[in-house]
């Protein structure tokens, strides 16, 4: 039997006396994917955030590859292999397409508190993650916010999976949670 790659149990979440979400559990296993489907105020959101480390949950458990999760930030889950791309994408519109792709990941050259952007690398990388997912990039220095809303989807899908993520979780249109 397969270990789930992510797994709630009765999980529910409280802000002060308002619950946005009660009693859920789901199972997604690897190579699968899951779709979150409900109306607006059903949690949704909500359910996507305890996800991907923005809010812990009230009760309940929460499983990644069958441990404990306990995230104080995305990039808590990000370590356990959760990427999340959220409806706005988390994207700096005047910023060039490589370094939104490293935003809060930069490479380095030399020693890290006081080294040099690899600028030559992030450009490849951006460049080379676009075209294994099929998108051609004409310059990775141009501001990303003259992409399409497809286009700069692509952009935050290659850099979860660039950096790790085992399960990506889409925002929109719907709530999807795929996993590799």
């Amino acid at each position: 039997m397969t270990t789930p790659a992510l797994e709630l149990k009765h999980v529910g979440k409280a802000f002060g006396n308002v619950i946005a979400l009660n009693d859920v559990s789901l199972v997604v296993d690897p190579g699968t994917v899951t779709c979150v489907l409900g109306d607006n105020g059903a949690g949704k959101s909500t359910l996507i955030k305890i996800l991907s480390g923005v809010h812990k949950n009230s009760s309940g458990d929460f499983l990644v590859d069958g441990e404990p999760a306990d995230f104080n930030s995305p990039r808590d889950a990000q370590a356990r292999g959760i990427g999340t791309v959220f409806q706005d994408l988390a994207t700096v519109p005047l910023m060039s397409i490589w370094r939104n792709f490293f935003l809060g990941n930069e490479p380095t050259k030399w020693w890290k508190p006081l080294g040099f952007l690899n600028t030559k690398y992030a450009k490849e990388v951006t460049k080379n993650e676009l075209l294994d997912m099929g998108i051609d990039l004409r310059d990775p220095n141009q501001a990303i916010g003259t992409l399409s809303g497809g286009e700069r989807q692509a952009v935050a899908i290659a850099r979860a999976v660039h950096f790790g993520a085992k399960v990506l979780i889409l925002d929109e249109p719907t709530s999807a949670l795929g996993v590799r």
